[in-house]
């Protein structure tokens, strides 16, 4: 990949090593950066903001009108509304790399806060993509998702990522 890449251990094989270029690298930060402060609603995406992530995505989303014989997709996204603009980041960046390189289209499975943080579940993915999704799922643990907030997790009970003042009406 050459001098400028960088090298992100991935969490869930440890023994497994991403290469980003620096354009990649970047595209990343600046979904990190635009996270800074947002509003929103818990456990499941307001309608009108998961309807504008189907259409803005169709491709991604092909499968949120399948019943649940064939995917978990057709619960639709299963998160709060602070997790928006994370969610239309990725979406955006993952898309524009696929049409741009004319990679294979991936489809969104599964989309959900699990123990506190972001999971998202494909089909059809290669390295890069697993790459950007690792990156958002873990940006997640840092996000309010009520809110949008800078939030963090709990390490007791029903884990949740949120920020004081929502962690505060939670208790």
């Amino acid at each position: 990949m050459g001098k400028r890449s960088k090298w992100i251990k991935r969490a869930s094989n440890p023994n497994t090593t991403l290469c980003f270029s620096a354009v990649v690298v970047r595209a990343l930060v600046e979904i990190a950066i635009s996270m800074a402060v947002k509003s929103g609603g818990l456990k499941s995406v307001k309608q009108e903001l998961q309807q504008k992530l189907f259409d803005k995505y169709p491709l991604l989303f092909a499968q949120h009108g399948l019943d649940m014989q064939q995917t978990c997709m057709c619960w639709g996204i299963e998160t709060g509304d602070g997790w928006y603009d994370l969610l239309d980041n990725l979406c955006g960046t993952i898309q524009s790399y696929l049409t741009a390189n004319h990679k294979p289209q991936v489809e969104f499975v599964q989309v959900k806060e699990k123990f506190g943080t972001l999971r998202i579940y494909t089909d059809g993915t290669d390295d890069l993509v697993h790459g950007m999704i690792w990156f958002a799922e873990h940006l997640s643990g840092t996000i309010c998702e009520v809110c949008g907030k800078p939030g963090h997790c709990n390490d007791s009970g029903w884990i949740k990522c949120l920020c004081d003042e929502h962690r505060k009406k939670d208790d």
